[in-house]
């Protein structure tokens, strides 16, 4: 399968979500619920790739310093 027809799949998940939202709102409840489900998507990225790479050269103060102030 050509790399282009992956992209197949996102985009026609954006057309169906956006179809969807142009009849129906979504209300303010699930709206923080997705916002929420990013931003774990995001703090799981930056711990899975990030932070091992930052502790074996970097010094704990400096991590536990930056993880606070970006929590």
């Amino acid at each position: 399968m050509a790399a282009w027809q992956f992209t197949l799949i996102p985009w026609v998940c954006l057309f169906i979500g956006a179809m969807i939202a142009r009849y129906k709102a979504p209300n303010d409840k699930l709206l923080a619920g997705l916002q929420h489900l990013a931003a774990g998507v995001v703090f799981a990225a930056a711990a899975t790739e990030i932070l091992p790479d930052i502790q074996h050269g970097g010094d704990i103060f400096a991590i536990l310093l930056g993880g606070g102030i970006g929590f």
